[in-house]
Formats: C-alpha cells, structure tokens, sequence
C-alpha cells in the first residue's frame, strides 16, 4: 500500500485513521496503518495544532480531522453507487477522468481520488473547484456521485481492510497526480467565473445568524426521534448562513446520531431546499 499513499499524500505529512466516521485523530503516515482503521481522511492534516477547538474534549494542541486543519488542498474524491461496479469504473473511464487512484469500498462504490501536482492555495479555492468538478460529472450522468464528498477533510476507505460484510477494500489502481491545468481543462474551469465569496478571507465562527433551536442542536445534539428533522432543519439554516455542504456535513455529524447515508440524503436535500 506504500505507492497508495505515496501518491496522495508527501514524506512527513500526517492524516487521520479512523475506525468510524465520527473519528478524528491524527497520526503520522510513516508508520503502519492502525489496525482497526477503516477510513482515512483524505488530505493531510496539521500533526500539533487543533486551529478551532469546538466541543469541551477538544483542545489547541490536539490535532484533530477537520476542514479548518487541513494543511493541503491537493486531493478530491470522487464517489457514487449509482451503478454495478464494473459500470462506475467503465464510465469513470469512458468520460476520461484524470484520476490519481481507485480503492473498492467494499460495499457498492468506487472511490476515486484526484490528487493535483500542486495543492490548492486555500480552502475556499479548494471548494470552488471541488464544487465545479462534481457538478461537471454529475452533468454528464446525473446524479452519477455524491455530491457530499466536496469539503477536504473527508473520510475515504482505506485499502486493504476487510469490512464486517467480509468483503475486501480493495486497491484498484494508483496512477499518478494530476497536473492542475489537465484537470481545469477537463472541468472546464476557464469557462466559469470564479465567485467573490471564495476568495480568500478571514472569517469568525459563524458567517449568518442561526435560530436559537439550529445553535442549541449543534451545541447539545438531538433527541431520538427528531433526528432527521433536526438534521435538515440544521443543515437548511447553515445554507442559508453560508456554509458550503462539506462543512455543514461535518458540525451536524458530531452531533446527531445517524447513519452516513442518512446524514448525506438529509443534508443534500435540506441544502436543495433552502438554496432554491
């Protein structure tokens, strides 16, 4: 698995391995793979510093998986179970994607990685060409992948692990990176203005006004039986305030007890509806 994440990732760079979703320590990616890992974020994260510390167990120098400690914006997965395996990688192939790697979930998806020669500048460059990446596939085949998988932090499957269905991730191929302007090219990137909003800027905590009931969820979580009513009415309020759908993936999953499925379908759908 060397040549995987030699390709992903540069020597001394750290990452987080993690056995579930909600994981978030960081490790060095010059040692083994810890062994009950099954994800691993996909960009490299800062290995002393937590840059926003959120909840009471977090703190400034417990680094921790998250979008604001990424220290590189060079990779973009690509996923989607929208047909039989054989069909993704033959489409993903057919519509000549430059892809860096592919790993087998295990389950019903192919998880593709794009890694770029040179890292993105900031995360707001990150996510506008993460955004026009996944709308240009998905224009090709709706609905073709997730469109959830944009923000930097995200967890993809580590190869070489079997899953409890006792089916194998399995390493599918590993290229090499992607030139920037081969992928811009093929997205079409000279064509779309690149919004104001996603120059680089500071910004505080929050960027709009939240309802008193979306800060207490996000503060304290959610009762059973109100969770997907919760989700969406969270994820409705921080599309309305501003934040980009990787974001708002990754406050309401620290906070409300669903499955990834169900988080990701309730997400997209409140961002669809509060962004019409």
């Amino acid at each position: 698995m060397e040549e995987f994440y030699k390709c992903l990732f540069d020597e001394g760079e750290h990452t987080c391995f993690a056995a579930s979703i909600n994981d978030t320590k960081v490790f060095p990616l010059d040692k083994d793979v810890p062994g009950l890992a099954k994800f691993f974020c996909i960009n490299p994260l800062n290995p002393a510093h937590d840059l926003a510390p959120v909840a009471p167990w977090h703190g400034p120098d417990i680094p921790r998986r998250a979008d604001i400690n990424c220290v590189s914006f060079r990779n973009f997965l690509i996923e989607g179970d929208f047909l039989p395996i054989s069909e993704q990688i033959n489409f993903i192939k057919d519509i000549k994607l430059p892809y860096s790697t592919a790993v087998f979930s295990g389950n019903k998806s192919v998880h593709f990685i794009v890694s770029l020669e040179q890292s993105e500048p900031s995360k707001d460059r990150y996510s506008f060409v993460s955004t026009a990446l996944l709308k240009k596939i998905n224009a090709i085949k709706r609905g073709s992948v997730d469109a959830s998988t944009k923000n930097p932090s995200r967890l993809s499957r580590v190869p070489g692990i079997i899953r409890e269905n006792g089916a194998l991730q399995e390493l599918l191929e590993v290229r090499t990176r992607i030139p920037n302007q081969q992928l811009y090219d093929w997205i079409g990137l000279s064509d779309i203005k690149e919004p104001s909003k996603f120059k680089k800027q500071e910004k505080g905590p929050w960027r709009g006004v939240l309802s008193s009931r979306a800060t207490s969820i996000l503060m304290f979580g959610s009762k059973p039986g109100q969770r997907n009513n919760d989700c969406f009415l969270v994820a409705c309020e921080l599309a309305r305030a501003g934040y980009d759908i990787g974001e708002a993936y990754e406050k309401i999953s620290r906070v409300i007890d669903l499955t990834q499925r169900e988080l990701e379908t309730t997400i997209n759908q409140a961002y669809i509806t509060a962004l019409k």
